[in-house]
């Protein structure tokens, strides 16, 4: 087995607390994300003061689905540089209330803006980024298939008018475990409706590379999404990912 990077579980707790209170710079763009939103599970390349609360819930409710609850910030260490603090990962499976429940991980991950143009007025604008950082899992003997992670990725946003595109692509290396390690490529298509309301669409496909059991996936999943003031809200179908389907939920704040 491969040792764990994050031995020390009290030094990451410290880091993330010492990245919450951490004071932020502003930002020169009034919107640095350009015009577009990250969505329910691609990442918006820009760095911005930023909490986000997410759920995702398998639709068939009976006994041995999963659900899992989670939360990030992400923090402006500059223009160009921003820390992602993962706080810890909820999972639980059903029924609620009376399935095992239990802390899957926390991570932190650096990430920094290669490459930017264009502002949220103009009629074309990009976003392009690389991020590196690991997560910490807990051990649970009720869920043996949690591990810990060292994920290098690639950002990028472009927006034309009020279409945008975005995605994250880059590999899950297990720390914990000998399989599971995967390339991920996340795709996603947005369009403005109005200066509140969103429409996208996200591609997710995975190969996990040493499993054959899991073997490749891809999980489609539309959205609408609502802004207003500094509150962003996304409702979502993970088509695919179920017979039954998953809805996700995500709920963001700019600072």
């Amino acid at each position: 087995m491969k040792p764990n990077p994050f031995r020390s579980l009290s030094s990451l707790i410290a880091l993330s607390f010492l990245a919450l209170i951490a004071p932020c710079q502003s930002l020169a763009d009034d919107d640095p994300s350009r015009g577009m939103l990250r969505s329910l599970n691609i990442d918006n390349p820009a760095v911005q003061n930023t909490y986000y609360l997410s759920a995702s819930v398998n639709n068939d409710m009976s006994a041995g689905h999963y659900y899992y609850l989670y939360g990030e910030g992400l923090f402006a260490l500059g223009k160009d540089w921003g820390l992602e603090a993962d706080l810890p990962e909820i999972i639980g499976r059903q029924p609620l209330g009376q399935g095992p429940a239990a802390f899957e991980s926390v991570g932190l991950d650096l990430r920094y803006v290669a490459y930017q143009f264009g502002t949220s007025d103009s009629d074309e604008a990009g976003v392009f980024s690389i991020q590196a950082g690991g997560d910490y899992a807990f051990p649970d003997a009720r869920f043996k298939f949690l591990s810990g992670s060292l994920t290098p990725e690639l950002l990028g946003g472009y927006r034309s008018g009020k279409w945008f595109i975005q995605g994250n692509y880059g590999f899950n290396e297990m720390v914990d475990r000998e399989s599971g390690n995967n390339l991920f490529a996340n795709t996603g298509l947005g369009y403005s409706l109005s200066g509140d309301w969103f429409l996208q669409v996200e591609a997710n496909y995975t190969d996990f590379l040493n499993d054959p059991k899991l073997g490749t996936q891809w999980i489609f999943v539309p959205q609408v999404a609502f802004v207003t003031g500094d509150w962003l809200f996304e409702l979502g179908e993970e088509l695919n990912e179920s017979n039954a389907g998953t809805t996700d939920l995500l709920i963001a704040h700019t600072l």
